[in-house]
């Protein structure tokens, strides 16, 4: 018999998750009991996005009349899948000799004392965020303009009044010198942005506020686990990677599946495969469609039985 409990809480969710997507222009729906949104040029991800999902031929039927032309999720099913990945931290005990590198607890003792972190108000974030959002965006190489202030805009519209998210940030003499946005789902907490003053890095807020989060986090009774995101289909620098699990976050092994539209599936299985990936890698650093259509591509090559 099923949980009264548990059920009310996913449908809690489910309703916040679908009013968040919606507001960010995300097209959404449910599909057998899942949360499922586009991440761009038609490509579905799950909510939360570490729970493993067997699709039926029927399912799958009904997806694709929704208009998906992929679904990238993980999968407890004996098929094809590429070997991937999420990052958690589940120990009720995480404190600072969690922390791997010797260097990085060093920083994070003296960070915490010489900085405030505390939760902060989305109407705060619309305030200064932009700033972090703009050093962040230069720091990586990435193009910052209108269009991505307007996106920012967008995202915290659609997250100052969703019972889902909250918001941390860290201060050093007065000023927020980085923060991070978070989201409920499944049981857990995700790490859903991080963005930091270049001028203040040096006092090594981000791990201090990962940290000083997590710690908060893990002590909460219906927190079950912190998540730093998983494998991304547009790949991930392995410095990223290994600072993540720096700080604590375990590789958990998936099986990550990509299923492809029937309508198109054999222009991605046939020679025409290698041409879309050359074309998407080579203009990749232009488009965001054109890193996911390379990400596809890569994916499929390496999805194995």
């Amino acid at each position: 018999m099923s949980d009264p409990a548990i059920n009310a809480q996913e449908s809690f969710e489910e309703k916040h998750l679908l009013d968040y997507y919606r507001k960010i222009g995300s097209e959404t729906w449910v599909e057998s009991g899942v949360v499922w949104n586009s991440i761009g040029f038609k490509i579905f991800r799950p909510t939360p996005p570490f729970k493993e999902i067997s699709l039926s031929c029927e399912d799958l039927r009904s997806i694709w009349n929704r208009g998906a032309l992929f679904l990238h999720y993980f999968t407890s099913d004996n098929c094809c899948y590429t070997p991937g990945w999420i990052l958690l931290v589940q120990d009720r005990n995480y404190n600072v000799d969690s922390i791997q590198s010797p260097k990085r607890r060093h920083n994070i003792r003296w960070a915490l004392k010489r900085s405030a972190i505390e939760p902060i108000s989305i109407d705060f974030l619309k305030k200064v965020g932009h700033l972090h959002l703009e050093d962040t965006c230069n720091r990586q190489g990435r193009p910052f303009g209108e269009a991505m202030l307007q996106e920012w805009k967008e995202y915290l519209h659609a997250i100052e009044n969703n019972p889902l998210f909250e918001a941390w940030g860290i201060f050093n003499s007065g000023e927020l010198a980085s923060f991070q946005v978070y989201y409920s789902s499944g049981g857990g907490r995700h790490i859903d942005v991080t963005y930091s003053r270049t001028h203040l890095l040096k006092n090594h807020p981000v791990d201090a506020l990962v940290y000083a989060y997590t710690h908060n986090a893990m002590s909460r009774e219906e927190v079950a686990y912190v998540s730093y995101g998983r494998r991304p289909l547009i790949g991930e620098k392995s410095s990223l990677v290994s600072f993540k699990e720096s700080m604590g976050f375990k590789q958990v092994p998936m099986k990550e599946r990509l299923e492809v539209n029937p309508r198109i599936k054999a222009a991605f299985f046939g020679q025409l495969k290698s041409v879309y990936g050359l074309v998407a890698k080579t203009f990749s650093a232009r488009s965001v469609k054109c890193q996911l259509m390379s990400g596809v591509c890569e994916t499929l090559c390496h999805q194995v039985k």
